[in-house]
């Protein structure tokens, strides 16, 4: 049954809808039944619809769940990568994962296919093209000083002492109100894809994504050197993208600031041309502060595992920059474990002249108090390396556990 439904889900693959007629459905069948295994057409399709694995409209029918046509897809695929026209068929997904039909091929297909020699190189082509010109960002160097000069009056970061699960809630409060449906990506390649920002950088968070689930849920099937290599591609590929987004910003900011004061005035948000210009400059700067935490986050959730810390520790060293370590720094904190307090300190000294490197830590450690319970001595160990601004929370906690102390 399952075979017979891993080559019908290829054969949908070949039509525009994802849908077979009852006549194709049959021609299919007789072709099946010949090659490989005998099967009832009735009997089958009565099976399939009563399973809720097809679903029949008229004389037409599909599978009933998207999730459902990928598994059963990347399941062929997997069987098949020995044959040139699906090994091509990949390789055309892989260049263009920003369609959403290719990264949900993929998707399914590295849960097939993971250890796959073939499939492997296809995932890391995937993940090397995006921004292939561009170097990583450092964070040393001075590779940030245009942008620190943007963003450098942007006011301090706070942390308001909210406790992890109330953050959480009001976390996906917010993401379901700005959940529109739409996931952002294209329905069919677009020509040029290749050259312009957002599909180079959809397809490098999608490749991203798959490349850490490889190496989380596999673990045990991929070599440890194989692992620390894959990690490495791993890290660089979302530096690569900031340096990019920053290259990017700088060339089109005085465009993009103009259209914001445009905008600001259609809104009548504020009364003059000074004051529309500061708060453009600001509104611009808070999203390079964001654009650059997301990407380094990105990289740090597809990777991040207890299992990987010491193939992750290993890959930051042989990088051997910053930003590697601000990555492997990251994936620590993604975790309720105590703060890892002398790798903070000594990427700290080594970040603490770069601004823009300084905020995406500054970053991460919020995150953590947000995303996890956090004691008051490792609040005061941050608070004593000046890490966030984080006193009057302390005063919070020491009143707290003095009245509770007086009232026994």
């Amino acid at each position: 049954m399952i075979e017979y439904c891993s080559h019908l889900a290829w054969q949908m693959h070949a039509t525009e809808h994802r849908e077979l007629s009852l006549e194709e459905l049959t021609a299919f069948t007789t072709r099946y039944s010949t090659t490989e295994v005998r099967v009832d057409l009735t009997t089958r399709i009565r099976e399939l619809v009563d399973a809720r694995v097809l679903s029949r409209s008229g004389d037409y029918f599909r599978f009933r769940y998207h999730y459902i046509y990928y598994f059963l897809k990347g399941r062929f695929l997997s069987s098949k990568l020995r044959d040139l026209a699906v090994l091509a068929h990949v390789k055309e997904c892989c260049a263009h994962l920003y369609v959403r039909e290719n990264a949900n091929t993929i998707l399914f297909l590295a849960h097939h296919a993971f250890n796959d020699p073939a499939f492997l190189e296809c995932v890391v082509e995937a993940v090397n093209s995006p921004f292939a010109a561009i170097r990583p960002i450092e964070f040393r160097g001075g590779d940030t000083s245009a942008i620190a000069e943007f963003v450098r009056d942007l006011p301090a970061l706070k942390y308001t002492g909210e406790q992890p699960e109330a953050a959480r809630e009001r976390a996906n409060r917010h993401k379901d109100a700005l959940d529109d449906g739409s996931d952002g990506m294209a329905d069919a390649k677009q020509d040029g894809a290749e050259t312009e920002f957002i599909p180079q950088m959809i397809a490098l968070f999608k490749t991203v994504e798959i490349l850490g689930q490889i190496l989380k849920n596999q673990i045990a099937n991929v070599g440890r050197s194989r692992r620390v290599e894959l990690i490495q591609l791993l890290m660089k590929g979302p530096l690569r993208a900031v340096r990019a987004y920053f290259d990017l910003f700088m060339v089109d900011r005085e465009q993009a600031q103009r259209e914001l004061m445009q905008l600001i005035e259609r809104k009548k948000v504020v009364d003059n041309d000074q004051k529309r210009q500061q708060l453009a400059r600001t509104l611009m700067a808070q999203l390079m502060q964001f654009t650059s935490f997301g990407f380094v986050v990105k990289a740090v959730t597809s990777i991040s595992s207890d299992e990987l810390q010491d193939d992750i520790d290993a890959a930051s060293r042989s990088i051997d920059t910053p930003a590697a370590r601000l990555i492997s720094i990251g994936v620590r904190l993604d975790s309720p474990k105590d703060f890892p307090r002398s790798e903070m300190r000594n990427l700290l000294n080594e970040v603490k002249t770069d601004f823009i490197a300084m905020r995406v830590l500054q970053m991460l450690t919020l995150r953590r108090l947000y995303m996890f319970r956090t004691s008051e001595r490792d609040k005061q160990w941050l608070d004593s390396q000046e890490v966030l601004g984080i006193k009057m929370q302390h005063a919070v906690d020491m009143r707290t556990r003095g009245t509770k102390l007086l009232k026994k």
